[in-house]
């Protein structure tokens, strides 16, 4: 039997509506490293390496003194922390511009709108606040920060379902990451992997979505 169509429609925000990786370039230089290649491999490994904590709940602190560690560096400076804080979140500002247009054809259906992404404190604050956010989305917005859980896990999965108070077979999710859409399936949720905004909005049209 065919699924109904979803009434709720649920993006993931980095790799998907944001696709700027953070720069380690920058961080380097915050940090007063060096931006010999070797250095910035290992600035990168460093954010990565803790990147699922912070996006949990780890403290801006806590997650910059792990990174500045990994480095062989002491603790961040308080005036250090802010400029990395910032380096680091600004991405956050704007979207891709396709990515835009594939929200508005999508929005301009009828579909309510949502946010459900791994994501640290300090960018999900400038998503709720952003202009593009408040355009496109309508609906709830999970941050695996707020929530203390982040993707795969279903238990963040759980909270979207409850938060859009519908039944998951409703709810339609679309995620870069295969792992992220088969623990979402698991509970219900119709998904799609995200490749580009081109090929999203093709497939989209192919499952009666557009």
């Amino acid at each position: 039997m065919d699924r109904p169509q979803p009434d709720l429609i649920y993006f993931d925000i980095g790799g998907v509506l944001v696709t700027q990786r953070p720069d380690p370039q920058q961080f380097a230089s915050i940090l007063n490293l060096g931006n010999e290649p070797h250095v910035l491999t290992l600035v990168d490994h460093a954010i990565w390496a803790h990147r699922d904590s912070y996006d949990e709940g780890m403290t801006d602190k806590e997650f910059w003194n792990a990174v500045s560690g990994d480095c062989g560096l002491p603790e961040p400076s308080e005036s250090q922390l802010d400029e990395l804080v910032t380096a680091d979140s600004r991405r956050m500002y704007g979207i891709d511009e396709c990515a835009a247009y594939l929200l508005e054809e999508l929005k301009s259906k009828g579909y309510i709108m949502g946010v459900l992404t791994n994501i640290p404190a300090p960018h999900a604050s400038i998503v709720m606040e952003s202009p593009w956010a408040r355009k496109y989305f309508n609906g709830p917005m999970i941050f695996s920060s707020y929530v203390g859980v982040a993707k795969p896990n279903r238990g963040i999965y759980r909270e979207a379902i409850e938060a859009a108070q519908l039944d998951a077979e409703k709810i339609f999710f679309i995620d870069d990451r295969e792992q992220n859409t088969k623990a979402a399936e698991y509970l219900g949720i119709s998904t799609l992997n995200w490749t580009n905004a081109h090929e999203t909005k093709e497939e989209l049209i192919q499952l009666g979505l557009l």
